[in-house]
């Protein structure tokens, strides 16, 4: 675990200093070509709006390739500025699976792994163990400007919202 939060603090450190460095509209980048697997993830890039499943507050999030372009450093805001955060995604080519770290303004972080399904056109992480608040975070693409997101909390107060974001041209 302590590995786990010396990388995740690494990782927030270079994002944040990506960010400065690029100014407040970050070029977007490439995936690194010597992990093959991160092409599968190149579909998030970009900027994205998006909403919860039966609600009208706008989901806005950024997504630029950090480290090299090993991961996928993925910034959200709800509208409202209820909830705001970092996901970042990468492959693990040691276990053969992607991962996905979250942490956001309401002390969450979760470390997830998970695997592409390219007949479903569907990423789906699971929590590494029980501790993580967030227990599964599934992206579905109908097609190349959508996603379609699932996200499954656990623990004391568990949850289920589903979304829909849209590419920004």
């Amino acid at each position: 675990m302590r590995a786990i939060l010396f990388t995740l603090c690494c990782l927030m450190f270079a994002g944040e200093a990506s960010g400065l460095l690029a100014g407040e509209s970050p070029a977007v980048g490439k995936h690194s070509p010597n992990v093959s697997e991160l092409a599968v993830l190149e579909r998030f890039a970009g900027s994205w709006e998006g909403h919860l499943v039966n609600s009208d507050q706008v989901i806005a999030s950024q997504r630029v390739w950090v480290l090299d372009g090993r991961f996928l450093k993925h910034d959200f805001n709800f509208g409202s500025g209820s909830l705001t955060g970092t996901i970042y995604r990468g492959y693990d080519t040691k276990n053969s699976r992607y991962t996905l770290m979250w942490i956001d303004s309401q002390g969450t972080a979760s470390l997830l792994a998970g695997y592409w399904s390219e007949e479903q056109k569907t990423l789906t992480f699971e929590a590494v163990d029980s501790s993580c608040r967030i227990a599964k975070f599934e992206s579905y693409f109908p097609d190349a400007m959508t996603e379609q997101w699932l996200i499954i909390g656990q623990g004391d107060e568990a949850f289920e919202l589903r979304g829909v974001t849209v590419k920004q041209k």
